[in-house]
């Protein structure tokens, strides 16, 4: 008897060593960092541009981990979060995402617990106002003091790289916000005759406010086999800097589905 307790022990701790080299704890900053040959100008990196996308069936879909279920949102309607967001690099670099895309830590990206994959949100950094726009294509962090993990090009363009986490807000961009930026840009266009503003001028946008602060939540990957999304049509981040700031509204908080 004791040797079959012992066999389960050991099986049981070799099975929490492979879920530890998997999940995103967060933290992995302390020994993690850029690849061997970073671009040379990060700061000219540009914003993912936002297009409406068809969130992944896999990722929509409840799921639960460390005990909990936790419920991706599917509808398309304003979420604010503030709290704080850390950074995964070359250790995951070329690795799959949780839809399947591969991870470029290079570009515009971001693992959120409960955001549609694909969608866009703009991220700020507390007490800078810097502000940048990234896709979400997984899921993360799997730390209960953390929000969302941005990839090492977008945290190092809110300058959160050194200190390894930093305190953000997180506004989802809507199919709607997309939709009515497009139809801003057309009338733009319209009044000047095809001349807009530079694309430079999103990033000195104001991020609109956020009226409370929620937990991060754990998660875990749910990846199928989507073909990466096309390139998407910068267009519609011009219009998105000309919208009207929108009406403050409360986070909707998502509870875990019971089992």
């Amino acid at each position: 008897m004791r040797s079959v307790i012992a066999v389960l022990t050991l099986i049981s701790l070799v099975v929490l060593a492979g879920c530890s080299t998997t999940r995103r704890a967060g933290g992995y900053y302390k020994d993690d960092g850029p690849g061997a040959h970073p671009p040379a100008d990060i700061a000219a990196i540009p914003d993912a541009v936002p297009r409406i996308e068809t969130p992944a069936r896999a990722t929509s879909r409840p799921y639960m981990v460390f005990g909990h279920t936790y419920v991706p949102l599917t509808s398309d309607r304003p979420f604010r979060q503030q709290g704080i967001a850390s950074w995964y690099g070359r250790k995951f670099h070329g690795g799959k995402t949780a839809n399947g895309e591969t991870y470029d830590m290079y570009a515009m990206t971001a693992a959120h617990p409960i955001l549609p994959i694909p969608s866009y949100a703009r991220v700020t950094r507390v007490g800078t106002g810097k502000s940048i726009i990234v896709r979400i294509n997984d899921r993360g962090p799997f730390h209960s003091s953390r929000i969302m993990d941005l990839s090492y090009v977008a945290a190092a363009k809110l300058g959160i790289i050194g200190p390894g986490s930093g305190e953000v807000i997180v506004d989802a961009i809507t199919n709607q916000d997309i939709a009515r930026g497009q139809t801003h840009l057309d009338d733009i266009a319209l009044a000047t005759g095809g001349r807009v503003r530079p694309a430079a001028a999103l990033a000195m946008a104001e991020p609109r406010p956020v009226t409370i602060a929620q937990p991060a939540m754990a998660v875990e990957r749910q990846p199928d086999t989507r073909e990466p999304a096309s390139e998407p049509t910068p267009n519609v981040m011009l219009a998105l800097q000309n919208l009207p700031a929108a009406e403050d509204k409360p986070y909707e908080n998502t509870e875990p589905a019971p089992r």
